[in-house]
């Protein structure tokens, strides 16, 4: 097993209990890392309504803000696109839009924009 994998595991594991500032310094730490199954994982982290919203706009400002994959953009914008719709709270929502702009070039965040 991985550094990768190790962190992932613990988070999954823990953070049920853990606050929101040990679960950002343990995704920051997780962050810091060139890993394909890194995006999928925080694409996790972003959808589990059960997420503080602190967290999850970590996450989403990671997502938009971070070097990402040809392959992965899709999946990113589409994942964005489906948050905005999806009735959470309104400063992830707000957080969506704003990085939706630098995914416009993705299938249907455009008519999602509108």
């Amino acid at each position: 097993m991985d550094d990768v994998e190790q962190l992932m595991q613990a988070i999954q594991h823990t953070w049920s209990n853990a606050s929101p500032a040990s679960k950002l310094d343990v995704l920051m730490d997780l962050e810091r890392r060139r890993d394909g199954r890194i995006v999928p994982f925080l694409l996790q982290v972003l959808a589990d309504p059960g997420q503080p919203s602190e967290v999850r706009v970590h996450v989403l400002k990671r997502l938009r803000n971070g070097p990402l994959a040809a392959d992965d953009r899709s999946t990113v914008g589409q994942a964005l696109s489906q948050l905005m719709s999806n009735g959470c709270n309104l400063d992830l929502r707000l957080q969506a839009v704003l990085a939706l702009g630098e995914f416009t070039d993705v299938n249907g965040v455009l008519p999602a924009l509108g």
